[in-house]
């Protein structure tokens, strides 16, 4: 499909032999652009570049399919990808002109929405995306207060020696987060008088109760295969859809992850967590919030027992459940908006009910 607009054409990209000029102009090797974009394996991805009158690739705009549950059905999305401009073409709606073709092919491909992420806030609001800045909710809940002190002065100790220079230039990444979050966390429990032991001898007695804990391969598609029904059946927002296909490019950049079901008589809730470092552990994806919040303090003894000290949830803000389910949970919470998100949508929708964190596995 080619499209011509003032001195630039676009194209949506079907055919595999234009990868070495690809390349040429967005190096992130030939295998990668093959991978993403010209794979049997994921029809749905295409790429819209634009051409300078000789011909020359001057800008690439990439759409990559994935699959959300929403709100309990199998959804196609797209996640942006490759945003690349020359010099030559800044400035003058490329840009833009790219996102218009690219959301026409996502409404004829019945594409719920187009996600991402990126600094460029003004550009892509500028494109037609809404922009969502801060919109992630961070909250910690502890289960070894001495563990988290211990934590926090050896933070502090490292900031004072290596990284104190680079905090005075802005130079931030996103461990600086957790570690502030951690921070903020151990003095909101000193505040509290938290008394973590007598928790932990409380939930000894708690009766009827099942909790296992395994770290998991994404390749392990023996394990993976049991999860999808565990997950798949929520019908109360927008999540990942768990499957194969899934678990295998996300294990790319996640090797492992590791899955702890929490079940108190007939009562089951479902995680599955991101190792932060050790001892601190992220949730990626439960199969139910509001029955996490019910058992989770019942199961301190277990999770310190296996090696978790501090588990920490990061959700949407705009999530009314968020607002619902933490005024009850013991434990500090902070609104951070470290990352922006970027949403075309071509469906009724509402920021509330994305699952953020979850999809930011995609980003």
């Amino acid at each position: 499909m080619v499209k011509k607009s003032d001195t630039f054409e676009y194209r949506i990209e079907t055919n595999q032999k234009v990868i070495p000029k690809l390349d040429q102009f967005n190096k992130i090797g030939t295998k990668n652009w093959k991978k993403e974009y010209f794979n049997s394996a994921f029809p749905d991805s295409f790429l819209v570049t634009a051409r300078n009158p000789d011909g020359e690739i001057v800008g690439t705009q990439g759409f990559m399919s994935f699959y959300l549950n929403n709100f309990g059905q199998k959804a196609l999305v797209h996640k942006s990808e490759r945003t690349l401009l020359s010099p030559e073409c800044r400035g003058k709606g490329v840009f833009k002109r790219q996102v218009e073709i690219g959301k026409n092919h996502l409404i004829n491909q019945g594409s719920l929405f187009c996600f991402g992420c990126s600094d460029a806030r003004k550009a892509f609001s500028a494109a037609g995306f809404d922009v969502y800045y801060p919109y992630r909710f961070h909250e910690i809940y502890s289960i070894s207060l001495f563990w988290s002190v211990i934590k926090c002065l050896r933070y502090t100790v490292g900031y004072l020696v290596k990284d104190l220079k680079r905090l005075y230039k802005k130079q931030l990444n996103i461990d600086d987060l957790y570690k502030y979050i951690l921070l903020m966390h151990v003095i909101a429990c000193f505040k509290k008088r938290l008394d973590v032991k007598n928790k932990i001898t409380k939930t000894l007695k708690t009766k009827n109760k099942s909790f296992r804990f395994k770290k998991f391969s994404l390749t392990d598609k023996s394990f993976t295969k049991g999860l999808v029904s565990k997950f798949n059946k929520r019908n109360d927002g927008i999540y990942l859809w768990l499957d194969e296909e899934l678990f295998s490019r996300l294990a790319e950049n996640f090797p492992f992850f590791y899955h702890i079901s929490l079940q108190i008589e007939d009562i089951t809730c479902e995680l599955v967590l991101e190792k932060i470092d050790n001892g601190y552990f992220k949730i990626v994806a439960c199969s139910d919030y509001k029955i996490y919040y019910k058992l989770i303090e019942m199961f301190n003894y277990e999770l310190k027992e296996n090696g978790i000290c501090e588990l920490m949830t990061i959700r949407n803000k705009e999530c009314v459940s968020v607002k619902e389910n933490c005024s009850n949970h013991k434990n500090f919470t902070r609104h951070s908006g470290f990352g922006t998100f970027f949403l075309i949508e071509n469906s009724p929708l509402k920021l509330r009910d994305l699952e953020v964190e979850e999809i930011w596995l995609l980003l």
